[in-house]
């Protein structure tokens, strides 16, 4: 990943290009997270999630301050809407990939 974030110069990037370039940097990674992983759970993507959002949450518990605690879910939520998006992304790319016969 970080390889793929130097190769390019991104002197000459435009703020878009750097932050569009960085987006399709987290969709793969999580992608290929996701894929390699939730095959090692009994119910595949779906208890791969939950064990996402538990593992988030615990870090959100563990670095949230006691008199913002209430906030726990509501980023929790967030990042996991934020990955589970990033996912959905991966899976429709890889699809269109191996639709046209190109390789992933």
């Amino acid at each position: 990943m970080f390889d793929t974030i130097l190769e390019e110069n991104t002197k000459e990037q435009s703020y878009e290009e750097f932050v569009s370039r960085g987006k399709g940097i987290f969709v793969r990674f999580v992608g290929e997270t996701i894929s390699e992983i939730s095959d090692g759970f009994q119910n595949g993507e779906q208890d791969c999630f939950k064990w996402i959002h538990a593992n988030i949450e615990r870090y959100h518990k563990a670095n949230t301050p006691e008199n913002l605690q209430m906030l726990v879910k509501v980023k929790t939520t967030q990042n996991l809407a934020a990955i589970q998006s990033a996912y959905e992304h991966y899976k429709k790319v890889m699809s269109q990939k191996n639709a046209s016969g190109e390789d992933a």
